[in-house]
């Protein structure tokens, strides 16, 4: 674990989680990028994908097991996902010089949940419930989920069978058109959503890219 997680992330967890003891929380985890070391452009940015393929490949092997242990030393601290994204943004990660990113495929993604990640959680705990969240795709298997990534252009060609649904709204105009495709998703069965950003200042920021990003909370 990162001094991050250890000075920030886990205590802010676990306060949260005593403050509100009778609430019920569900946290998941999204590797925006894995090791360099994992990746064809061996470097964190600019996109670049898992070398090889996934259930027959050393690389997606230990991506798996990266994933694992950051689940289980989380565990040891008494916290556990409820749900996992292997990828932050899929498509077009290339052009995100600014922020670690990974390309992977939708069918990369299914193949690594079912012959990497979920093999190696039979393999060494089969017990253990974990969503595997997937990006703009809609199949499952055994006690594995898909995810409802979604952004704003991308409405229209959204199926509405999806259950879980991540917002990141562009720009400031679009703050009506960002409660509007809440409801319309709301009522197409869509049961939560997940946004990128929660609260950010009157700059957009701060995020660690730089960039101006937009928040439902502006303070």
């Amino acid at each position: 674990l990162s001094i991050e997680d250890l000075n920030y992330r886990i205590p802010l967890l676990k306060n949260l989680i005593s403050s509100y003891s009778d609430s019920e929380f569900k946290f998941i985890a999204s590797v925006w990028s894995p090791p360099e070391w994992l990746k064809s452009n061996k470097a964190l940015k600019g996109g670049g994908r898992i070398r090889g393929v996934p259930g027959n490949s050393w690389f997606y092997r230990k991506y798996a097991e990266y994933c694992y242990a950051f689940l289980e030393a989380y565990h040891k601290y008494g916290l556990d996902f409820f749900g996992l994204t292997p990828v932050n943004v899929e498509q077009n990660s290339t052009a995100l010089k600014n922020q670690n990113s990974l390309e992977m495929t939708t069918l990369h993604q299914i193949e690594f949940r079912d012959l990497d990640f979920g093999a190696l959680i039979l393999e060494r705990n089969p017990s253990w419930k974990i969503k595997i969240f997937n990006t703009f795709m809609n199949s499952s298997l055994q006690h594995y989920g898909n995810d409802f990534k979604f952004y704003a252009r991308d409405y229209e060609t959204t199926k509405p069978s999806k259950r879980i649904e991540r917002m990141k709204i562009g720009n400031w105009y679009s703050a009506e058109e960002y409660g509007k495709r809440i409801l319309k998703s709301i009522k197409n069965g869509a049961n939560a959503y997940i946004d990128l950003s929660l609260a950010l200042n009157l700059y957009g920021k701060p995020n660690y890219c730089g960039f101006m990003g937009v928040a439902p909370i502006i303070v």
